[in-house]
């Protein structure tokens, strides 16, 4: 197996939300390995699996987009949060140094 076989798999292994998916795609690795002509189905299940992705991204995206605001609060909790845990570990850090 290839680097670039092993790339298509890992991302479409990475894409995929169905277990059967993975399940399948497994499959379809074994037989190849067993040296059965299959990557003909691997290609196509992968071009499903890109397609399924992409149009649950494009829906979300869509409901994002409509309110322009949801994306800055996101970034607003997210920076509270990364504060609140560096100022943790900035007291974790002053006490092992210190010892306060």
């Amino acid at each position: 197996m290839n680097e670039r076989l092993e790339s298509h798999i890992v991302l479409a292994k990475g894409l995929c939300h169905k277990k059967s998916d993975k399940v399948k795609i497994d499959s379809i690795i074994k037989a190849h390995m067993d040296g059965k002509p299959v990557m003909g189905e691997f290609k196509r299940l992968f071009t499903e699996i890109v397609q399924d992705f992409l149009k649950t991204f494009q829906e979300r995206r869509a409901i994002v987009v409509k309110d322009p605001d949801y994306i800055s609060s996101i970034l607003r909790k997210g920076a509270k949060i990364a504060g609140a845990n560096a100022n943790e570990t900035i007291t974790l850090v002053k006490q092992a140094l210190y010892g306060k």
